[in-house]
C-alpha cells in the first residue's frame, strides 16, 4: 500500500508538473495508446490528441525503432492561419530499462519566421539541385543510381546513357538497359546484401556505341556504393568511367616496349658482331650502348666496363694521336662530338695494348641532337687499321728504298749521256737524237724518284720544311720566266702580281709552282694561254693558275688531290706520271698554313689556287 500511495503521490506530482510546462507533452505508452497529455499539449491540439497520436507517423515510428526524432508538423485546428509544430520524440524506460513508450515534446513555431526559413532553406536547396544537375550534366564520367531487387535506374546523366545510347536507361531495370552485361548483377545483389563497396578496374565489357551499332569490346572502370539515406535504403549509386582509350593506349605501349626490347636486342646483337667499335653516351657522358669490340679496349688495359665516359675513365685509356703525343681528354672525338664537332677519321694510338704492340684506331665521332636540335649525346666508331697502317708503313719503306736504289743508276745514265752529248763532233745525228732521248728519259725518271722520296716522307711525316721569309712575288715572276721559255705550244703569261712577303720554303713553293704549270701546260694540248696571278686579300696571298684546256670530268674532282689519282686515266688525254704532283702541293702548302683548290669546267679549262698568310 505504502508503494502504490507513493507511487500515485508521484503520479499526481507528475501531472502537476506537466501541467505548469509551457510547452506541450504527450506520454504514449509502448502500445501506442495515449497516456497522458498537459494542458498545452490540449491548447496546441484542441481536442484532436488521440487522433495526433493515432495519425502521427513519427511517433509510430519511434515506437518502433526505440530511438529518438525530431519533426515538423502544421496543426490546422485553429480558425487562423495554421500552426507550425516542432516534435521532439524521446524513447521511455523504467529504471531496470524496460521500454514503457515514448514522450513527444511539442513546441509551437513562429508561422511567418518558419515561413521564411523555408523560403530560404527552398532557396539554397533550389540553386543546390541546379548545381548538382549542372555537375551530372555535364561530368565526363557516368553517374546513376539503381533501385529495389530488379536494379531498376533512378538517375542517369548525360554520360551514362551515352554509354549504351541504344535504350533510354531512366525507369528501366539494368538487365534490360544491359542485356550484354548479365555478370554484373550478381555483385549489385552482393552489394545490398553486404554492403561493401564495388570497385571494378578496366572491365573488359561489350557495349553498342550507336543504336543500331554492332556490340564492340570496351574497357570501364565503376565504383558501386549503398545508397545511405533513409529514402534508398535498396539503392545503389555508380560511377562508371570509359577507360577503353587508356586500356588500348596501355596495350599499345606494351606492344611498343616489347618491339623495342626486341629491336633493342637485334641492334646489341649487330654491335656485338661488328669488328668496329661502338659506343654511345649521353650529354652527361652516361654510356648508353657500348658493343664488344669497345669492350675489349679496357678489357686489354684491365679496366672495368665504364658506367660514364669521366675524364680519369678517359685518362687511364692513354690515348695518343697518329704522331704518338698523348691527345688531352678535352680533345678526344667522343669529348668534342658532345661540343656539337663532326670528326671524320682521326687516327688514335694505343700502345702497349696487345702483344702485337701498337693499336691504331681510325676514328669517327658525331653528335646526337634531338628534335629541338639539342645536343642529347655523341657516337664513336672506331676501326682497327693496326694491319693496313702496318701494309702502309711496308708500302713507304719499300717505295723509299726502290727510290734510293733507282736514284743511283739514273743519276749514272744521266751522267754518261750527257757526257757523249758534249763530244758534239764525233756523233752522227741519229745517235745524237738517242743520246738526248736518253737524257730526256733519265730526267723524267729522276722526277718520278724525287717524287717518290717526298710521297714517303709525306707519308711518314718527315718532309723537311725550311719557314724563311721570301718574296713570293719574286719567286712567282723567276718561274714564270723560266717555264714560259721552255713552253712551245702554250704562251705562260703573269696577269698581275702584287709585293708579297710570305715565311716558307722557298724551294718546295717552287716545286708547288712548277707543278701547277706544268699541269696546265700538260692539259691544254691545243696550245693556249697559261694565265698566273698573285693577289693579296686580307692579309693573305692567293696565287691562282689558269688554263684553257680540257678541264677534270665532274666525276674525277672528288678525288682530284688523292695520291696515285690520275682524272684522266684510259681517256685520250692520259699524259702518263704517277698521280702524286699535286697530292704532294696541297701537302706542302697546307703545311706551311695555306689552302689549295680548284675549279673546273670540262672542255673549258680549270683554274688551281694556293694561299699563304702574308708576313707582318
Amino acid at each position: 500500500m505504502a508503494m502504490r500511495a507513493t507511487a500515485g503521490g508521484r503520479l499526481k506530482q507528475l501531472e502537476a508538473t506537466l501541467a505548469a510546462l509551457p510547452g506541450g507533452v504527450v506520454v504514449v505508452d509502448a502500445e501506442g495508446r495515449l497516456s497522458l497529455a498537459n494542458r498545452a499539449a490540449e491548447r496546441l491540439l484542441g481536442c484532436e490528441i488521440e487522433r495526433f497520436v493515432e495519425s502521427e507517423p513519427a511517433i509510430d515510428t519511434a515506437l518502433r525503432r526505440r530511438a529518438p526524432i525530431d519533426v515538423e508538423r502544421a496543426v490546422g485546428h485553429k480558425a487562423s492561419a495554421p500552426t507550425s509544430l516542432a516534435l521532439h520524440i524521446r524513447p521511455l524506460s523504467d529504471e531496470e530499462g524496460r521500454f514503457l513508450g515514448v514522450v513527444c515534446a511539442l513546441e509551437e513555431q513562429d508561422c511567418e519566421q518558419r515561413s521564411a526559413e523555408k523560403e530560404r532553406v527552398l532557396e539554397s536547396a533550389r540553386v543546390h539541385l541546379e548545381m548538382f544537375e549542372s555537375i551530372l550534366r555535364i561530368a565526363p564520367v557516368g553517374i546513376g543510381i539503381l533501385r529495389g531487387p530488379d536494379h531498376v535506374f533512378e538517375l542517369v546523366n548525360p554520360a551514362l546513357q551515352a554509354i549504351s545510347p541504344s535504350v533510354d536507361a531512366l525507369g528501366k531495370p539494368f538487365s534490360e538497359v544491359e542485356p550484354d552485361m548479365p555478370q554484373l548483377i550478381p555483385l549489385f545483389d552482393k552489394l545490398l546484401e553486404t554492403g561493401e563497396p564495388l570497385v571494378v578496374l578496366d572491365a573488359p565489357l561489350s557495349v553498342r556505341r550507336t543504336p543500331s551499332g554492332p556490340s564492340e569490346p570496351a574497357y570501364f572502370s565503376f565504383c558501386c556504393v549503398r545508397a545511405s539515406c533513409p529514402e534508398l535504403p535498396d539503392g545503389i549509386l555508380g560511377v562508371v568511367v570509359d577507360t577503353t582509350g587508356e586500356v588500348r593506349a596501355r596495350q599499345q605501349l606494351a606492344q611498343l616496349a616489347v618491339l623495342m626490347e626486341r629491336r633493342a636486342a637485334e641492334v646489341q646483337g649487330i654491335l656485338d658482331n661488328m669488328v668496329e667499335g661502338v659506343v654511345v653516351c649521353d650529354a652527361d657522358r652516361r654510356v648508353t650502348a657500348m658493343n664488344d669490340a669497345t669492350r675489349q679496349i679496357f678489357e686489354w688495359r684491365g679496366l672495368p666496363e665504364p658506367e660514364r665516359l669521366t675524364p680519369a675513365v678517359l685518362e687511364s685509356l692513354d690515348l695518343r694521336g697518329g704522331d704518338g703525343r698523348p691527345i688531352p681528354v678535352g680533345e678526344l672525338p667522343i669529348v668534342r662530338a658532345l661540343r656539337g664537332e663532326t670528326i671524320a677519321r682521326q687516327t688514335i694510338l694505343l700502345e702497349n695494348l696487345r702483344p702485337e704492340g701498337t693499336c691504331y684506331l681510325q676514328t669517327s665521332a658525331a653528335p646526337l641532337r634531338d628534335a629541338g636540335g639539342r645536343i642529347v649525346g655523341a657516337v664513336l666508331v672506331s676501326t682497327d687499321v693496326s694491319a693496313l697502317t702496318e701494309l702502309d708503313r711496308l708500302k713507304d719503306q719499300f717505295i723509299r728504298v726502290a727510290a734510293h736504289e733507282l736514284k743511283t743508276p739514273v743519276t749514272v745514265m744521266k751522267g754518261y749521256a750527257q757526257a757523249l752529248l758534249e763530244s758534239a763532233g764525233e756523233l752522227s745525228p741519229a745517235r745524237r737524237q738517242v743520246l738526248q732521248a736518253i737524257n730526256r728519259g733519265a730526267d723524267r725518271i729522276d722526277r718520278i724518284v724525287r717524287d717518290l722520296l717526298d710521297l714517303s716522307q709525306v707519308d711518314l711525316t718527315a718532309l723537311e720544311l725550311r719557314h724563311e721569309a721570301i718574296q713570293l712575288d719574286a719567286l712567282v715572276r723567276e718561274v714564270v720566266e723560266r717555264v714560259a721559255r721552255a713552253a712551245i705550244h702554250n704562251r705562260v703569261r703573269l696577269c698581275a702580281v702584287e709585293p708579297a712577303p710570305v715565311i716558307g720554303d722557298r724551294a718546295r713553293l717552287e716545286q708547288v709552282l712548277v707543278n701547277l704549270l706544268d699541269n696546265a701546260i700538260r692539259y691544254s694540248p691545243d696550245g693556249g694561254d697559261i694565265e698566273v696571278s698573285l693577289t693579296r686579300s686580307d692579309d693573305r696571298a692567293l696565287v691562282r693558275v689558269r688554263d684553257y684546256g680540257v678541264g677534270i670530268p665532274p666525276e674525277a674532282q672528288g678525288r682530284i688531290f688523292e695520291r696515285f689519282y690520275r682524272a684522266h686515266t684510259d681517256t685520250q688525254y692520259d699524259y702518263g706520271g704517277m698521280g702524286v704532283g699535286l697530292y704532294l702541293s696541297r701537302e706542302i702548302v697546307t703545311r706551311l698554313g695555306g689552302e689549295m683548290g680548284f675549279t673546273s669546267t670540262r672542255g673549258v679549262g680549270s683554274t688551281f689556287y694556293f694561299s699563304l698568310p702574308c708576313r707582318r
